[in-house]
């Protein structure tokens, strides 16, 4: 495995950290040294582990109560932990990653040790989704067990040894699961209970031709469940995930030999949704045969139901013929004609979808209908590769009067029933698949019958902002030079107007504004090149500028539509509220 291209100055820096810091005990955010000690480290477990604040306040105030009688050094120490969980990510700007370390020394300068190289790095490792922004209590506290570890072993004394000691103590978090453990920094360990996005980043900064730069667990076992077929054998699917990614990488390399996971054509196979859920719905299309996508309009239901679909036929080839890697990576892989699009309306019929009574050379003739005839098509069809069929905004017709008698047949497979029309039997075939979409918005699903409900698998789809920061980091190469930091700050902003909109009584997340809503601001922005103040950069939150735009175009007119039925106080009080947390340009 190659080290990733223009990941170089992430290396830089992390060996910069261990030497400074781990090694010589100086600091890297400023000229302080002998700051990194063992005792340092003990207090710090001491203010933030053993005298933690579980209450609802921000994170930061709490840093400020936990660590108010501490001495600089502490805080200085503390800083450093802080900024080791931000600085090798890709979805925290540069500014957001020194607050997170200058928040814990607000009194005390921070600037680079050396000069030449960025401790906060505009470009990370790649994005490490919302998890590990969530759930940063845990990952900072694993920082710190980690550190004690080290700083604890005396021959622990070079940047190789220090790599290799992380190494085993991020693998013993993340697989040791034997009930008794005697070794105090294991015990210590185990006290830490949730699962740590830290333990892949930091895995991937010590071993990077050993490790993948995927910092969620989740991630990595959908890896595994799409290329399982790579896996040669029961032995290989016994090992620990990293081990088993390891081995699928290999074979990929065979017919592929530089490529990274998440370059678009590989992504799209293994996680098409950018999921980073447990569950996915290729793992439900797989059991259930049948799911329907729903939730509000603009959150790419549609958009991602064509992968998914593309995404499931593909893999399910792949367990054929592993030889076909190549050529599905390489987008020649060409499965169109197995994947139907059918977009529903309110006047489709039962008689238009099974079957009917039509008029046929000015006679009346039953007559099948395009479900019917897609079934016939599919049982004909020797190459049993699977056929997807995406039922479009489902919400706008009964789905149970469109399939009528023949409802039962997309759950038991192995079964015909015998329709009222024409003596005709339908079986539907194994290797059919469906996949429906609803905006919940349009139709409840709380108004939904059970049988319908339990026939198919729901995924909610709101909006995300790491689908969001993906679209934007995608599509801002093609179009326009925009800031990283403002793109970053102009998601966070969409986030925290979702979250409002969420806790709003007469609205809730069926209401959210869907991310590709907030997307066009590229389209926007790309409008306002080479006006005067938008020569070098496209800046977003200038007065005028692209983020007023979208709010005028697109994000009032919604949400004044989705507060109808308040009285104009009320609305305009909401919309005034939502108008000043998308356009502040502070974060």
């Amino acid at each position: 495995m190659a080290k990733i291209k223009n990941q170089g100055h992430l290396y830089k820096i992390f060996d910069m950290f261990l030497e400074t810091c781990l090694i010589k005990s100086n600091s890297i955010l400023n000229d302080s040294d002998g700051i990194f000690t063992l005792d340092n480290i003990n207090i710090c477990i001491e203010k933030f582990v053993d005298d933690f604040k579980d209450d609802k306040r921000d994170y930061h105030e709490k840093i400020k109560e936990q660590f108010k009688d501490s001495s600089d050094d502490v805080k200085l120490l503390f800083a450093h932990v802080n900024w080791l969980w931000s600085f090798p990510v890709n979805d925290m700007t540069s500014t957001g990653k020194k607050r997170s370390a200058q928040i814990c020394v607000p009194d005390i300068t921070l600037h680079n040790k050396i000069e030449s190289l960025s401790l906060y790095p505009e470009e990370g490792f790649g994005n490490a989704g919302s998890y590990h922004k969530q759930n940063k209590y845990w990952e900072i506290v694993a920082n710190l067990k980690i550190l004690k570890c080290i700083k604890s072993e005396l021959n622990v004394n070079t940047i190789d040894k220090i790599k290799n000691r992380i190494e085993e103590i991020a693998l013993f978090a993340k697989y040791d699961e034997s009930p008794k453990v005697t070794d105090d920094w294991k015990i210590d360990l185990r006290k830490i209970e949730k699962s740590c996005a830290m333990y892949n980043i930091l895995l991937y900064l010590c071993k990077p031709d050993k490790y993948e730069r995927i910092a969620s667990d989740n991630h990595k076992q959908i890896i595994i469940d799409s290329f399982s077929s790579l896996l040669n054998s029961d032995s290989d699917k016994a090992l620990d995930n990293d081990k088993q990614i390891l081995i699928i990488r290999k074979n990929i390399s065979e017919f592929v030999p530089d490529f990274d996971f998440y370059d678009p054509a590989l992504r799209d196979l293994w996680n098409p949704k950018l999921s980073n859920d447990e569950y996915n719905e290729i793992q439900g299309l797989s059991f259930k045969k049948n799911i329907i996508l729903y939730g509000p309009p603009g959150t790419g239901k549609t958009h991602t139901a064509k992968i998914l679909a593309k995404s499931f036929i593909c893999q399910k080839i792949l367990e054929r013929d592993k030889s076909k890697v190549k050529e599905i990576i390489e987008g020649e892989m060409n499965v169109a004609g197995h994947i139907k699009h059918l977009q529903l309306h309110s006047s489709y019929s039962y008689e238009d979808f099974i079957a009917g009574i039509h008029l046929v050379d000015g006679k009346t003739a039953p007559t099948k209908g395009y479900f019917y005839k897609l079934c016939e098509e599919i049982e004909q069809d020797d190459d049993k590769s699977p056929y997807v069929l995406i039922l479009d905004e489902i919400n706008r017709i009964d789905l149970s009067r469109l399939f009528g008698e023949a409802f039962s047949t997309i759950e038991y497979r192995d079964e015909k029933v015998d329709l009222s029309i024409g003596g005709f039997k339908l079986q539907v075939p194994e290797n059919l698949y469906i996949i429906g979409t609803m905006n919940e918005i349009d139709f409840s699903l709380e108004r939904l019958d059970f049988a319908l409900r339990r026939r198919f698998i729901w995924f909610f789809y709101g909006f995300d902002p790491d689908v969001l920061f993906s679209i934007m980091n995608r599509r801002k190469k093609l179009l326009i030079k925009i800031n990283n930091d403002e793109i970053k700050i102009f998601i966070s902003k969409a986030t925290s107007l979702n979250k409002k909109i969420s806790e709003i009584e007469e609205l809730g997340k069926q209401y959210q504004v869907g991310h590709t809503y907030f997307a066009e601001i590229l389209d926007i922005a790309s409008q306002f090149k080479g006006r005067r103040g938008y020569i070098q950069r496209i800046p977003i939150f200038k007065q005028g500028g692209p983020a007023e735009t979208l709010w005028k175009l697109s994000i009032e007119p919604i949400l004044n539509a989705f507060f109808g039925n308040l009285d104009e106080l009320q609305k305009n009080n909401h919309l005034k509220e939502m108008k000043e947390i998308l356009l502040n340009e502070k974060e």
